[in-house]
């Protein structure tokens, strides 16, 4: 016993540090790994959410700038709330504070507590741009820091430093535990044998130094006896199946990290408004799908609101800013909910188109009856809109229903999901028409085919628009008539046919059954003025009674 107490010390003393150096650098490398990678990640994130925040204020200060309002107290307060409320937005934890300070130390705006004390101290430390470790309101946080553009705040987005260095303590603790498990094990192994644990631990020794050496942490060693030296070999073993099991999750969480990182700024990209959540899903399924341009048959939809310049000069810019974005609200709403895409805002006009990203085999009824519902929420629209002394609109909508190309166009720095092609031409041509026929529809022979069984259609003309030489049919519709808009629209009909056969005798008589049945009707008087006129003074040879339009 005595002698065995004496030999134990001397193995601790001469094989212990072979086994504790090892050990305690494959724990460090370990911890090490897990602290540089997860909170590389957290600061990645830290500083996404920081570049959003700052690109979303440069944009709103561009905005102000770009129309002369940046020394617009009003504005200016509008655009600050926008830039808080974008931060209120970026924050997925209890415990993050994005936050905002002038050069005073004045908090401009916070999504949560934050006292004054603490924003003048920031402010009066005007941190560089980059990481800090700060204390704010007696709490330690890690803050990702930059001034923003144009306003000349200094932003900061911050997270208690105890959850954002949570994950490494946890790493930390569980390679300590295994570390000091296995070091016990190791001591219990060298006291209790002495030479018959030497060749043992010279193996066990020997796969460690490979392990420092080549990092394989997939090494083993066998167990030689089935004593306390195989249980050494086995503990070995474990340790090193642990730390191998540690490192390889530490890989794949930054790994899934940096993809899923990757995958939201690659959809931020192709998506930079709201879009429907059908579309949402479909973008998260095939993300690289969404980068490529198309040719495909879909339909196009521009509105716009009739003599805005004249509405425009009698009210405030405020009102005006403020009656286009409920007017916008309520428009965008009706063609989400009918699976339409808003492609952009023109001034006061919109364009939106159906059968993109994801296909629409019923694009074009989904564009007309978007367009009847817009309509109906015009008159919610108006109604909100004249019960505050402001006079109503009204507007014009046009769809097309043909190929385009549609896909991501633009610079790498900026791109935009849209269509191009002649028929958003030529929904832009006919939407012009909408004044001109006073109609408040008006859609192509193409949208006709598609919708002739479900609503009732009319003939408004044939023209040739500005840019095409080929003539086209106009339409218009609505969601249901009478019977006697019914025998009038069928007279009306039985006019057109003889006016465009050039029989202007037999199209005045029809058409004058159509006014009796319809006298307030625009079309049956337009065309019943221009038969009564050929029949007087009948056109040349080669008439094709095409309306031709040389503006837009």
């Amino acid at each position: 016993m005595i002698g065995g107490m004496r030999i134990a010390p001397r193995i601790a003393a001469s094989f212990l540090p072979l086994v504790v150096v090892p050990l305690a650098f494959v724990s460090f490398t370990a911890w090490f790994a897990a602290q540089d990678g997860i909170t590389a990640v957290a600061r990645s994130l830290l500083a996404f959410k920081l570049d959003e925040l700052s690109r979303f204020a440069a944009g709103q200060y561009e905005l102000l700038e770009a129309n002369d309002l940046r020394d617009d107290p009003a504005f200016v307060e509008a655009a600050t709330r926008s830039v808080a409320n974008h931060a209120d937005g970026l924050v997925r934890s209890a415990t993050e504070i994005v936050f905002g300070i002038d050069d005073g130390g004045v908090p401009v705006f916070a999504s949560g507590e934050l006292s004054t004390a603490a924003a003048a101290a920031l402010g009066a430390k005007l941190h560089e741009p980059g990481f800090h470790t700060l204390e704010i309101d007696g709490v330690e946080r890690v803050a990702a820091a930059r001034t923003a553009p144009g306003f000349g705040w200094r932003l900061y987005v911050t997270e208690r430093a105890d959850v954002f260095f949570a994950p490494v303590e946890r790493i930390t603790v569980q390679s300590a535990v295994t570390a000091g498990v296995a070091l016990v094990a190791v001591l219990i192994v060298i006291i209790a044998l002495s030479r018959l644990i030497t060749r043992q631990i010279a193996e066990v020794a020997g796969a460690m130094r490979a392990v420092i050496t080549d990092g394989d942490l997939t090494r083993r060693v066998s167990s030689r006896l089935n004593d306390e030296t195989g249980e050494l070999a086995d503990t070995f073993n474990v340790m090193s199946a642990s730390l191998a099991s540690a490192q390889g999750e530490i890989k794949r969480q930054a790994r899934n990290a940096m993809i899923a990182e990757k995958r939201e700024t690659k959809i931020r990209t192709v998506f930079q408004r709201y879009v429907p959540a059908h579309v949402i899903k479909q973008v998260f399924e095939a993300p690289e799908s969404m980068l490529l341009g198309e040719e495909r048959e879909l339909s196009v939809l521009l509105s716009d609101i009739r003599d805005f310049t004249t509405f425009s000069e009698m009210l405030q810019p405020a009102q005006v800013v403020e009656s286009l974005n409920r007017y916008f609200e309520l428009m965008v709403d009706v063609i989400d909910a009918n699976g339409g895409i808003t492609d952009k805002y023109i001034g006061d006009a919109l364009m939106a188109f159906f059968g993109a990203p994801a296909r629409q085999e019923t694009a074009a009824r989904d564009a007309v009856m978007t367009a009847f519902q817009m309509l109906g929420a015009l008159e919610e629209f108006n109604e909100w809109h004249v019960a505050r002394g402001r006079p109503p609109f009204r507007i014009g909508i046009a769809i097309n229903h043909d190929k385009v190309t549609v896909g991501n166009i633009g610079s790498e720095r900026k791109m935009d999901y849209t269509v191009i092609g002649d028929a958003v031409n030529v929904a832009s041509r006919l939407e012009g028409l909408t004044k001109v026929y006073l109609q408040p529809i008006l859609f192509t022979e193409s949208v006709r085919r598609h919708i002739r069984t479900m609503y009732p259609v009319r003939m408004v003309d044939r023209v040739r628009v500005k840019g095409r030489k080929r003539g086209l049919a106009i339409w218009t519709a609505q969601p249901a008539v009478g019977p006697a808009e019914e025998h009038g629209w069928r007279a009306y009909h039985a006019g057109l046919l003889r006016y465009f056969d050039r029989a202007f005798d037999e199209a005045e008589e029809h058409l004058s059954q159509a006014a009796e049945l319809l006298p307030d009707d625009y079309l049956v008087r337009l065309f019943l003025d221009r038969a009564r006129k050929l029949v007087r003074s009948p056109p040349p040879k080669g008439w094709d009674g095409l309306s031709t339009f040389s503006t837009k």
